[in-house]
């Protein structure tokens, strides 16, 4: 990691650490706080291990965290400001982010060859172009993410959620495992996929939601009869 870059992230940490010290001080720590004051850094900076940071709307734009465990960790749209988390291309290689939260970030072109991101949330995340060969997904959120022209090479989506997902163009589908893992009318596949070969899920709530509308209608329906003496 450059010192450029290594500098813009101690800044955000001990900001952080400031943040959590003033409302300890004034009786309002929120648990998001505590999950920051955690937060273990060494004597020579290094990122190897993030656990818990609070990120919202940073700007970490080509940052290298190969390597670096986020367990837990937010990177999600920050309330305060309404800036989402700009991750366009940094490297995430190898580095663990289960758990985590990436809600509406920025991840265009990220490199996350050997991601492990069990559980993580990617709602509304812009992964388009990213390259998750070999990453480890099982039971990620991906609903309303583009990840149009991701790379998907030998990466494990096992029980993923992908309602309302954009994979137009991605690439690698078939060499990925889906096992369990659900999609919705509103998924956008690669042209010549066949989701349901590959072992994904059709999930369909509104076709539920129609059939017991109809129901419904089929009671009130013969109730109004009865009161009107019509049977």
């Amino acid at each position: 990691m450059s010192p450029i870059l290594r500098a813009r992230v101690i800044a955000i940490m001990l900001f952080a650490s400031l943040t959590v010290a003033g409302s300890a001080a004034a009786g309002t720590m929120t648990a998001g706080a505590n999950q920051s004051d955690q937060t273990h850094v060494n004597e020579n900076h290094s990122f190897e291990l993030l656990d818990g940071i609070i990120l919202d709307g940073s700007n970490l734009q080509r940052t290298d965290f190969t390597g670096t465990s986020f367990l837990g960790a937010s990177f999600d749209i920050s309330l305060a400001s309404g800036n989402r988390t700009d991750l366009r291309r940094a490297v995430l290689d190898a580095a663990i982010v289960s758990g985590a939260t990436f809600v509406g970030a920025r991840m265009n072109r990220v490199s996350g060859v050997g991601l492990v991101a069990v559980g993580t949330s990617f709602i509304g995340a812009n992964l388009a172009r990213a390259n998750l060969s070999g990453a480890t997904l099982t039971g990620a959120v991906l609903n309303t993410a583009r990840l149009r022209r991701v790379n998907l090479a030998g990466a494990d989506l096992t029980n993923v959620r992908l309602f309302g997902t954009d994979l137009r163009n991605a690439t690698n589908l078939n060499s990925a495992t889906w096992t369990g893992a659900q999609y919705d009318l509103l998924t956008l596949f690669p042209a010549g996929f066949d989701p349901v070969a590959a072992g994904l899920l059709l999930d369909e709530p509104g076709h539920v939601l129609l059939m017991f509308a109809g129901l419904g209608g089929l009671v009130l329906y013969g109730r109004g009869r009865r009161v009107s003496g019509l049977d």
